[in-house]
């Protein structure tokens, strides 16, 4: 078993606003239902992990981690046809993420 903790480097690209944030943002657009461009800014933050390795052969071995990772970020929101902006800061990710995998030892 192993225990870590390390800092996370989060850089976001392809971001989109889905129908369903759309709609929420139409009340600083009028009422009016439109087209939003997002963007997040990067973010630095602490990350916790924990797994372990077991070994079937001398070479072949399974995996299990988990990695709690602490994301905060500022997000821009631009309406692609009005140009209205809504900003949002603090917004918290702060995602769990698992993991299992199959290793090879050279």
């Amino acid at each position: 078993p192993y225990f870590g903790i390390g800092i996370n480097y989060t850089n976001f690209f392809e971001e989109d606003a889905d129908r369903e944030l759309e709609e929420g943002l139409k009340s600083f657009n009028g009422g009016v239902t439109e087209k939003y461009s997002m963007d997040l800014d990067e973010s630095w933050g602490v990350a916790f992990s924990a797994g372990t390795d077991y070994f079937i052969t001398d070479n072949l071995l399974l995996n299990a981690a988990v990695w709690k990772i602490n994301i905060q970020t500022d997000a821009e929101f631009k309406g692609k046809q009005s140009g209205t902006k809504v900003k949002a800061d603090d917004v918290d990710i702060d995602p769990w993420v698992w993991m299992l995998g199959v290793g090879y030892k050279f």
